[in-house]
């Protein structure tokens, strides 16, 4: 509808009745996802049913998953603010990988709160029809921005750049472009910190 409207999608009280498929989650621009057991089957995963929460006109999600090891995959995010709070557990969150690209998700924000989590970042995807195109990564304790200049041309002022932020997160794991990139590491997470450079 008009004007700036907000979601919260609570789900900290996940009875996970299906081990196996009600801890991962899937988040996208429309929609909050995961599987729940089937009241007649609850131990058969075969007959797990989908509980979606779907959308529209929302610019800012608020998601809270249940508290054990979440896997969250976060497909792209609402044209506000998206948060993501994964609870207690080991939790891994999943950004971008569909789409291999950041830009799907500028913007978003990751709270691992309690656990050891992981977050992974796919930018794979990223091309320019410039051949001289360089992806420029600063890679951050606590976040992970891009943008595109070039070693064939000056730029006009400052290029667009884009970022996911993150907190509680003790391991990153980061996917570069295929093109030539400039990664600067700043700070890691306090566990691991791993970057995949690509073919460029």
């Amino acid at each position: 509808g008009f004007g700036d409207d907000s979601l919260a999608v609570n789900d900290q009280n996940n009875p996970y009745g299906n081990a196996a498929l009600s801890r991962i989650y899937t988040a996208t621009s429309g929609s909050v996802a995961r599987f729940a057991a089937h009241p007649a089957f609850p131990g058969n995963p075969a007959f797990s049913i989908p509980v979606v929460v779907g959308f529209s006109g929302v610019e800012n999600l608020d998601l809270t998953t249940g508290g054990q090891q979440d896997v969250v995959s976060v497909v792209s995010k609402t044209s506000g603010q998206t948060h993501v709070r994964t609870g207690n557990g080991d939790d891994t969150i999943i950004v971008a990988q569909t789409a291999g690209n950041l830009e799907t998700v500028d913007g978003l924000e990751v709270d691992g709160q309690a656990g050891l989590d992981t977050i992974r970042l796919f930018d794979h995807n990223k091309t320019s029809a410039d051949p001289d195109a360089v992806g420029q990564y600063d890679v951050e304790s606590d976040s992970v921005s891009r943008y595109v200049s070039s070693l064939g041309s000056v730029s006009n002022g400052e290029p667009e750049g884009v970022g996911v932020e993150f907190s509680q997160v003790e391991n990153l794991e980061l996917t570069t472009t295929d093109m030539v990139d400039v990664i600067r590491v700043h700070a890691t997470t306090t566990g691991l910190t791993t970057i995949h450079g690509g073919a460029g």
